[in-house]
């Protein structure tokens, strides 16, 4: 497998999840995992989800901005691991997001998640293909 490839397998696997994992640290430094919905994403550099803006998830972001979003197909087998940065950007400056909008909730206690990819893991088949974004 090389670049090309991995990149239209993350695409293809990305493209077919409505969901992600979200890895972050927390304050004593172990790692946490959280699912959130995938509102968009612009190609493997930037993706954008929605929480709220006083979850744990939020603070432990804005704490520490590394962290990972990982993509698979349970039947392929194909895991899809980003390593990069993680932005919070209020809801009154980035737009309510669309999913939110029928929501009974207040829609400015949430947040925009906005995830930068540096590095880019494909697991398929028992190779990895690991670039830079």
């Amino acid at each position: 497998m090389n670049q090309n490839i991995a990149a239209e397998i993350a695409l293809e696997v990305i493209g077919s999840n409505n969901f992600a994992l979200i890895g972050t640290v927390n304050q004593a430094g172990n790692p946490n995992i959280k699912a959130l919905v995938k509102i968009k994403n612009d190609g493997l550099k930037r993706f954008y989800f929605n929480t709220q803006i006083g979850s744990v998830k939020v603070s432990q972001m804005k704490n520490h901005k590394e962290g990972c979003v990982y993509f698979f197909d349970g039947m392929r087998h194909i895991g899809i691991l980003l390593e990069g940065e993680f932005n919070i950007i209020n809801n009154v400056d980035a737009g309510i997001s669309e999913i939110y909008q029928a929501v009974a909730i207040d829609q400015f206690n949430l947040c925009t998640v906005e995830f930068v990819t540096k590095t880019v893991s494909v697991y398929k088949d028992y190779e990895t293909e690991v670039f830079n974004v």
